[in-house]
């Protein structure tokens, strides 16, 4: 019997297709890897079914100095037991920052009970009254004010002159004043002898900027200085200042000008 030529070219061509052997290999490695899989998928939901609620915040370190660490930790609300897991990184550095003291801060947990709190806090140089109702608030080298705190009158220089909006938590001064403030923070941190005797200084306003007044605590004589506060200037304004009260001068002049590379004496009017 013939047989039709396509039926033959079609069983010829399915006897030339070879079927590729299994893998072995390959389906012993899934296999094993799907095992991995689930051995890891049940220890991960055995650690945190069972072990992970069990793990308390238990050591805080905080890097830095605070006023008050039991106070801080209550804000936080870190003074009572937590989940060492329900602790959110993100969240509780945001709460740091509010507090108006801290320049900046991090937050940085470290497994399996600990937090490391780093803490920047801000850099007083003065205080400075509210021009309207005439509390008083510390201000830092970058003009920023903050924290309204009475105690402080004896250990900043008092800053007087200057306005600002407390539209936000924390209100910037012009940052016209930002180099007056820098050289004040120069001051205390390069002289705190110096620093320690100035009483107060008023800015007064010009056309073309500022000028500053300046007041020693052992002397009554006004000091005018111009924008920039040098230590050289002031030592050499006190020098100025030593000397009227040795010659029994002081009762006779009421400001010491230091505006000009010439100093000028001021006598006081009588009967003004």
């Amino acid at each position: 019997m013939l047989q039709n030529v396509s039926d033959v070219w079609l069983s010829n061509s399915f006897a030339q297709q070879s079927v590729p052997p299994r893998d072995d290999g390959l389906r012993k490695f899934l296999i094993v890897s799907n095992a991995l899989l689930l051995v890891l998928l049940i220890a991960q939901l055995g650690f945190y079914l069972g072990i992970a609620p069990r793990l308390y915040l238990e050591n805080i370190e905080i890097h830095g100095s605070v006023e008050s660490r039991e106070g801080l930790l209550s804000y936080l609300g870190l003074d009572q037991p937590i989940l060492f897991f329900a602790l959110d990184e993100k969240v509780l550095l945001e709460k740091i920052l509010t507090i108006p003291e801290i320049r900046s801060a991090s937050v940085q947990t470290r497994f399996p009970n600990a937090v490391i709190i780093t803490i920047d806090k801000r850099q007083a140089v003065g205080i400075v009254l509210h021009p309207e109702t005439n509390q008083m608030y510390l201000v830092d080298r970058e003009g920023v004010v903050f924290s309204r705190n009475v105690s402080a009158r004896l250990d900043y220089p008092l800053i007087s002159g200057l306005s600002w909006e407390e539209n936000h938590q924390n209100p910037v001064l012009s940052k016209n004043y930002i180099q007056f403030l820098d050289d004040l923070y120069l001051i205390k941190t390069q002289d705190v002898t110096l620093y320690d005797l100035i009483s107060e200084v008023k800015v007064q306003s010009l056309q073309s900027g500022f000028s500053l007044m300046l007041s020693f605590i052992h002397n009554k004589i006004k000091v005018l200085l111009p924008p920039r506060l040098e230590i050289a200037t002031l030592k050499q304004a006190l020098l100025f200042l030593d000397l009227l009260q040795t010659e029994s001068l002081d009762q006779t002049v009421d400001e010491l000008d230091m505006r000009t590379p010439t100093a000028v004496f001021r006598k006081i009017r009588r009967g003004s």
